[in-house]
């Protein structure tokens, strides 16, 4: 029930983002975006030694608007998991994160120009902030026979918490409304993020 109510949660925050991209997009300065994050780290990686373990990247969406030439502000929803089996399948831990937040980027390219590195047109470089919430759902499973189930006990939690990354990215247009981008930082549900973007 937890979880359901978690992904209510998820589809109305990206009901609301998309609404709010169509308004946006009447004047075609905004950006959407999906990628794929990988690398977990911090709080988003537990690491449990001798555990089999199953990471799912961190997915994001993404859309943003710019308020000034080198300045855009958006918005972002995301999931993310973690799953550990352990002792032979006795135990078993998984952690899910749904994510919600705000966007502040900031086009570096101009700084680069005055600094006398010239980037190709198609190529832009930008610095990120993402600040947001997640909500995690943790369980764990005991099973005194895991070949047949039997035996078996759960427990679950769930709780809030509170992020604010930074990131570096690089976006190239290989045509002239679609651009794929490459982020190094925290700013995402992992240190290593690969996507791809739309302005409309």
């Amino acid at each position: 029930m937890t979880n359901y109510k978690n992904m209510k949660k998820l589809l109305f925050a990206l009901s609301l983002l998309i609404s709010a991209s169509t308004v946006f997009a009447q004047k075609n300065d905004i950006r959407v975006g999906l990628s794929a994050s990988f690398a977990k780290y911090g709080y988003l990686d537990h690491g449990y030694t001798g555990a089999s373990t199953t990471n799912f990247p961190g997915l994001t969406f993404q859309a943003e608007k710019y308020i000034q030439d080198n300045i855009s502000i958006g918005a972002y929803i995301g999931y993310t998991a973690q799953s550990f089996d352990y002792h032979f399948g006795i135990n078993e831990s998984k952690y899910r994160y749904f994510r919600i937040g705000g966007i502040f980027n900031y086009d570096l390219n101009d700084i680069m120009d005055e600094a006398g590195i010239s980037l190709p047109s198609e190529l832009t470089i930008y610095a990120s902030v993402k600040a947001g919430l997640n909500f995690r759902s943790y369980k764990y499973t005991h099973h005194s026979d895991p070949s047949t189930g039997a035996g078996k006990v759960e427990s679950k939690s769930n709780d809030l918490i509170v992020s604010l990354g930074p990131s570096i990215g690089a976006r190239y247009h290989f045509v002239e409304n679609v651009a794929a981008f490459t982020e190094l930082g925290w700013g995402n549900a992992g240190f290593f993020t690969l996507g791809i973007s739309f302005d409309i």
